[in-house]
């Protein structure tokens, strides 16, 4: 168990974690190729992928990897966190701050003058292109391939 923290600070304060995903990715800059082999491959799926780690389990981050659950939990330690747990903490603030809540949307199109049906419909489509760029840069083939073929194989 971990020492009680200092007043004014929290549990993912620990010393040398990363505070923002800008100051992550230089320290994965600043690790590349010091690496051992496994903690690398770690380090290469993570940097090719840190707009999923909010949401991965160790397990998964590990198998994208080719690396045991182990070698991503040292991984983590190297950079600094206590664990996946920590880690993970960072992406997903980062990732509930990129999402503005309903109210700050609906505001947002009010104030984009989204009174107006063609401003309106230039808003959909302005976020349907956002989230097919998103679905292509984040886009498993493997995982799609076995959907697919477990789909055509289904009985309707």
């Amino acid at each position: 168990m971990r020492a009680p923290m200092p007043k004014g600070e929290s549990q993912t304060d620990h010393p040398g974690a990363p505070s923002t995903i800008d100051a992550f990715r230089d320290r994965l800059i600043g690790l590349n190729g010091q690496l051992p082999r496994r903690l690398q491959q770690c380090a290469d799926h993570v940097a090719t992928h840190l707009d999923q780690i909010a949401l991965s389990t160790v397990a998964q981050v590990a198998k994208g990897a080719g690396v045991p659950p182990s070698a991503v939990m040292r991984f983590c330690q190297i950079m600094g966190f206590t664990g996946y747990a920590e880690m993970q903490k960072l992406f997903r603030g980062a990732l509930s701050r990129a999402a503005p809540d309903y109210a700050t949307r609906l505001a947002n199109l009010k104030a984009g003058g989204a009174g107006q049906p063609s401003t309106l419909v230039a808003e959909f489509v302005e976020a349907g292109r956002q989230s097919m760029e998103a679905l292509a840069r984040n886009l498993n083939e493997t995982s799609l391939d076995q959907a697919v073929t477990t789909l055509s194989r289904a009985r309707t």
